[in-house]
């Protein structure tokens, strides 16, 4: 029997759009904008294999089940080490009770202030993640426009909004991750893949809250689960 091909006619045509995705430069969400007209069936869930063991990827070719399992089990990696703890702290414990007082201050030896940290996170996440989804975003100057010039946050707020905004952005690259095909070349992001886009952005966080931590160690300020 002949495998099903499930067809979305909503855009008015015999056939279904696809999104082409995009990689960006510093690692991240592929949200496509070039569209063709293709049949697909996208990967939504375990049950969308059929009688002989195959499931439809995002260009609409049949794959084997186990590797459909195995592209499954790569995406919740890259989702589960963009979100969760691992082999160093995450974002979220890291930031957590900062004292307020401290962060603008830059210990001896260290050319940052952990609000400056936290906004280049900010900023080098969304920049990775424009860049994978719109073609025509343009990246800030580098390195200047990645990191803010003052060490002090410019008004009590301004912690907590740059928080905020990276857990927010990193939402809609988890989401990116979990419905689109993650190895798909980006064609305005030089044909990367989302997956090298989101793996470049691990390492980035991992090597700065790395800072961060070391940071507050030097501040006093470091006692994580109190």
């Amino acid at each position: 029997m002949k495998p099903q091909v499930a067809v979305d006619y909503s855009a008015g045509t015999r056939h279904a759009k696809v999104r082409s995705i995009a990689a960006n430069p510093a690692g991240a969400c592929s949200l496509a904008h070039s569209e063709k007209t293709a049949i697909r069936e996208p990967i939504r869930a375990r049950d969308s294999s059929n009688e002989r063991g195959f499931r439809f990827s995002e260009t609409g070719m049949a794959m084997p089940q186990k590797k459909a399992n195995a592209f499954d089990a790569f995406r919740r990696e890259l989702v589960s080490h963009l979100s969760e703890e691992h082999a160093h702290v995450s974002f979220d414990t890291a930031v957590e009770n900062f004292p307020a007082e401290l962060r603008g201050t830059r210990p001896p030896g260290l050319p940052h202030s952990a609000y400056q940290l936290v906004e280049h996170l900010r900023i080098a996440q969304w920049d990775i993640i424009e860049y994978a989804r719109n073609p025509k975003h343009k990246s800030p100057e580098f390195p200047g426009g990645y990191w803010p010039q003052s060490p002090e946050p410019p008004d009590a707020e301004a912690w907590e909004r740059s928080i905020a905004a990276f857990r927010a952005d990193r939402k809609k690259l988890v989401a990116a991750l979990e419905k689109l095909d993650v190895l798909a070349p980006i064609e305005h992001a030089n044909n990367q893949s989302l997956a090298s886009k989101t793996v470049l952005l691990i390492d980035h966080n991992a090597y700065h809250l790395g800072q961060l931590i070391l940071l507050r160690r030097l501040l006093s300020a470091w006692n994580p689960g109190a």
